[in-house]
């Protein structure tokens, strides 16, 4: 993966959970298999619902094996600081300064970038703007053509 990026090439790799963290920050994007094909509950995803489904751990998804990771409620994702650095270091890093709007695209890119094997669906949501939302700590518009900011 290294040689990859180092050849100017756009590497993208797959594996499971045990796959070693040199390789997965080696990526430029780094999906674990146990989170493909998942059809996301949205009743159970949906950022109003949270807080009420906080006590299931994880819900069979009908495979061998899979599981659903469930929703965190916004007082559980506000707990983890580590995340929150993350999400914040990203729109801050793609503001132009502290009043303005940063694209989500971009900010997802920048997520990307920072941690590879980052996946919002590792957390029980479909999108990343999911996150931001049920996280209450972020502002989100949509413009008249679709793209979404955020501050």
């Amino acid at each position: 993966a290294v040689r990859l990026r180092e050849a100017s090439k756009t590497v993208i790799a797959y594996g499971d959970r045990a796959s070693p963290r040199e390789l997965v920050n080696a990526c430029d994007k780094f999906v674990y298999v146990d989170i493909l094909g998942l059809d996301i509950d949205k009743e159970l995803c949906d950022v109003g619902e949270a807080e009420a489904n906080a006590g299931a751990e994880l819900i069979n998804a009908g495979g061998a094996g899979r599981a659903r990771p469930r929703c965190y409620s916004p007082e559980e994702l506000r707990k983890n600081n580590v995340l929150i650095e993350l999400l914040s270091k990203a729109v801050r890093d793609n503001c132009i300064d502290t009043h303005s709007w940063a694209k989500l695209a971009a900010v997802g890119g920048q997520i990307r970038r920072i941690q590879p094997s980052f996946d919002a669906r590792d957390l029980g949501f479909e999108r990343i703007g999911d996150l931001y939302k049920a996280t209450g700590l972020f502002e989100l518009q949509t413009d008249r053509w679709g793209v979404v900011t955020i501050r």
